[in-house]
């Protein structure tokens, strides 16, 4: 029988060791904390599951893969959700942490030791996968990208959400930021700041273009997920929880605005300083998009 509270001095002790001069530490407290507890992922899960939901059929037979999974947290409520869910990451003690939480928590080891750019699953394999914060650490971001479409079955999902680095802010260290920031310059100014430089040479710096080029070297559908969100919610204000703003867009549509909300949407990004990428990734073959929203949120 697992012991819960050795096992979380086990994470407090391996994400101290990752993050340690990098999160801030009231922050990297609380970051901790949350670890041990996989319901803390329910927004993360509801989220995804809007998105899978929205292409695919779920059902307890549905497999999805967790890129990067660190100490399991995601991939364990995935599983007591119901779905068929397995866990990556490069990090070894973060795994066996992972598989010690499935044996205290009475569900699947389904976890492997790999790195992003060498999936241990046969091609085809998944109907979804989720790369949630990793594609920025990975050393070969076209192998990484390939390997994740390799085992998506045709017609899978695949989530991918990442930091742009064509913006203002480094949301690890939590610090303003210049886009692209040269590391040689940047190191220099985290020791201003006190910071952990080390981490800064896991960091890759990756931008929406060089994601989007890159995964355009596959047979694959890219959609702008915000893109495809804000459509969306024009379509179902009910959708939206900000009170004013729901109100806003239902007036806009009661006037007949809905064609300027419309290229609002379509041309105008709405992040200024910080910028993140998410992107859902469709494996062909795809015959046809469907609503008129998926088919206006498709990067050509």
């Amino acid at each position: 029988m697992e012991n819960k509270d050795k096992l979380a001095r086990l994470i407090e002790e391996c994400y101290t060791q990752i993050y340690s001069g990098v999160i801030p530490e009231r922050r990297l407290k609380k970051f901790i904390k949350d670890k041990t507890d996989i319901n803390l992922y329910s927004e993360t899960y509801l989220k995804l599951k809007s998105i899978f939901g929205y292409f695919i059929k779920i059902n307890r037979n549905t497999k999805i893969l967790d890129i990067a999974c660190g100490s399991g947290g995601l991939t364990l409520l995935c599983q007591r959700q119901g779905l068929d869910c397995y866990g990556v990451d490069i990090n070894r003690k973060l795994i066996e942490i992972a598989r010690r939480m499935a044996r205290l928590l009475n569900l699947k080891d389904k976890f492997y030791t790999s790195p992003s750019e060498k999936l241990p699953f046969p091609s085809n394999y998944f109907d979804g996968v989720i790369s949630n914060q990793t594609m920025e650490h990975v050393q070969d971001l076209d192998l990484a990208l390939r390997e994740c479409i390799r085992v998506l079955k045709p017609g899978g999902i695949f989530f991918l959400a990442a930091p742009d680095y064509n913006s203002f802010y480094e949301g690890h260290y939590m610090l303003p930021w210049l886009p692209r920031f040269p590391k040689r310059i940047a190191k220099f100014y985290l020791r201003i700041l006190g910071k952990n430089i080390v981490f800064l040479d896991t960091l890759n710096y990756i931008t929406r273009k060089t994601v989007v080029e890159s995964l355009k070297k596959n047979k694959v559908t890219i959609i702008d997920y915000r893109k495809l969100e804000r459509y969306r919610k024009l379509e179902d204000p009910d959708r939206i929880k900000n009170r004013t703003k729901r109100l806003v867009v239902n007036l806009c549509r009661t006037l007949v605005l809905r064609k300027f909300l419309e290229f609002i949407i379509k041309y105008f990004s709405f992040e200024i300083l910080r910028k993140e990428i998410e992107l859902i990734i469709l494996k062909q073959p795809i015959k046809s998009l469907e609503p008129e929203a998926v088919k206006e949120s498709v990067i050509e």
